[in-house]
């Protein structure tokens, strides 16, 4: 079932051949969706900059990371990636996606499970949505 687009979902367009790390096949199959940038661009989005982290003495941190395979991707084939987080009001958050091709069909499903490590302690920071609001311009932007 397709999540309907909401105000808290990050909408991103691409083209396969951009979500893959790897094409295989002669039709260019996309094997391997790698849908960093609809979790990544959040975060510009919403003011934060790495470098800003970094001086923060903290980064973002991807833990667990599942894809479920609805249908076949073949590079330069248009898809909309949905994004939205979800805090979880511990030290993890989740990040739901999902690629869907132009033609309205659900190509992937990837949920995400990170954190914001503390660089100095080399731990996660006890409550990442507040470090990453702290840091952003509009914090509403990152959907926690």
């Amino acid at each position: 079932m397709l999540l309907k687009q909401c105000d808290f979902w990050a909408v991103e367009r691409a083209t396969a051949a951009s979500l893959c790390r790897a094409t295989s096949t002669r039709r260019s199959t996309c094997s391997t969706p790698s849908t960093p940038a609809g979790r990544c661009s959040r975060q510009p989005a919403a003011g934060i900059r790495q470098h800003a982290m970094q001086a923060a003495g903290i980064g973002p941190v991807v833990l667990e990371t599942t894809i479920r395979y609805r249908r076949e991707l073949l590079a330069g084939d248009e898809v909309t990636v949905l994004c939205a987080f979800e805090s979880s009001g511990a030290k993890t958050f989740r990040v739901h996606q999902q690629i869907v091709r132009a033609d309205g069909v659900l190509a992937a499903e990837v949920e995400a499970v990170g954190g914001v490590l503390d660089l100095t302690a080399r731990t996660l920071v006890a409550d990442p949505a507040e470090a990453m609001r702290a840091l952003a311009s509009d914090p509403d932007l990152l959907g926690f």
